[in-house]
């Protein structure tokens, strides 16, 4: 199929065009890449969400109400007295109550979309089960990690959720500041097979240049030559669907993500103690990021496979529960349902967030 698509685009690149019909063309190509540069990825968010945390980093406001304007989207976000989103809920249960409580970055938090149309306001409104949002944006595991032992314990869930961004999460538990954030994080490392905390009390220090050069490349990548053809770079047939066919980089992934999965493992293994004090149980769900529902041959794709893959076999002889939401996501998409990721921003779609609630809600025990 790649091979009919790049002899189509080669007989279009031959085809005797008119000037006009060729300006039209640059014209429309200058303005996609410039709605697709990093500019615009974070669209306009009111400020005062965040707030600075010597422990955590940062973590969300309470009783804070806002807008997020973006290409892809124009919607408002609300949190509650505790700083998360969704409605108020009482730390102590009824009798008979049951809550679930979800721990996550900006896919969990739901941004992207209104207040009632994130996936645990979606399950919560179809009975009288409590969804707990815990997600705040920009985290990795780490951060989750030492949320949960903070925050979430008061509140008495019967299982906790990890949703675990493929895309990234296992990236930033290794460092002092994620990929995507310019805020200080705390991280840990192995000593001797314990964890140790660093870089807490989190300095307040903007994001080093060293790091700033810090990519998904130049960890996940190393060793891998990447190329990119003229028609592979346009804009325009990015959109059409054109990709350029990407090595398979499975001979690296091995050596390039061991160091984080050792110590996803370790994390994992400290939030399932914690959870377990709590009465509650642990289940993991493996979110995926839009490359890998869209781009399955990709190198973001390659490597969220990989890990999810790793990850599902490694949980599956332990009593953590796992949810495999990247096979139901491919799944819809190959079924038609396109509507699932925001095409600029990457975040999960009202469409995606109902999906993910149609899984959970079947899945979770």
């Amino acid at each position: 199929m790649e091979d009919m698509t790049r002899r189509r685009y080669f007989l279009l690149a031959g085809v005797t065009v008119s000037v006009s019909v060729l300006l039209s063309i640059i014209v429309m190509e200058v303005v996609l890449r410039w709605s697709a540069s990093p500019s615009d990825s974070g669209g306009r968010l009111d400020d005062g969400l965040f707030g600075y945390d010597a422990r955590l980093g940062w973590t969300v406001s309470r009783d804070w109400r806002g807008g997020h304007v973006h290409s892809d989207y124009d919607v408002k976000y609300t949190t509650n007295g505790f700083g998360h989103r969704g409605v108020p809920v009482a730390t102590a249960k009824q009798p008979g109550e049951k809550r679930y409580a979800y721990l996550g970055d900006s896919f969990t938090f739901g941004m992207g979309v209104n207040d009632d149309e994130t996936f645990t306001e979606v399950l919560a409104s179809r009975g009288k089960v409590r969804h707990l949002n815990f997600g705040v944006p920009g985290y990795s595991t780490d951060q989750e990690v030492l949320y949960a032992e903070d925050k979430v314990a008061r509140f008495e869930p019967d299982v906790v959720v990890l949703v675990v961004y493929l895309g990234n999460d296992l990236i930033d538990n290794l460092a002092p500041y994620p990929l995507q954030v310019d805020f200080a994080k705390p991280y840990f490392e192995l000593e001797n097979g314990n964890l140790a905390i660093r870089n807490t009390p989190v300095p307040r220090q903007p994001k080093p240049a060293a790091l700033r050069a810090r990519s998904f490349s130049s960890v996940v990548l190393q060793g891998v030559k990447t190329k990119q053809s003229l028609l592979g770079r346009s804009e325009i047939l990015r959109r059409l669907g054109y990709r350029d066919r990407a090595d398979d980089i499975s001979g690296v992934l091995a050596d390039n993500v061991e160091p984080s999965i050792e110590l996803f493992d370790a994390l994992l293994q400290r939030l399932d103690e914690g959870v377990r004090s709590m009465n509650a149980k642990l289940v993991v769900a493996l979110l995926p990021g839009r490359s890998f529902v869209h781009e399955p041959r990709g190198y973001s794709a390659q490597y969220q496979d990989y890990i999810r893959r790793l990850i599902m076999a490694r949980l599956k002889k332990t009593d953590i529960g796992v949810l495999d939401l990247g096979s139901e996501l491919r799944r819809q998409f190959d079924k038609g349902e396109t509507d699932l990721y925001f095409p600029l921003d990457g975040h999960l779609t009202v469409n995606g967030h109902r999906i993910m609630a149609d899984f959970l809600g079947q899945e979770l025990p």
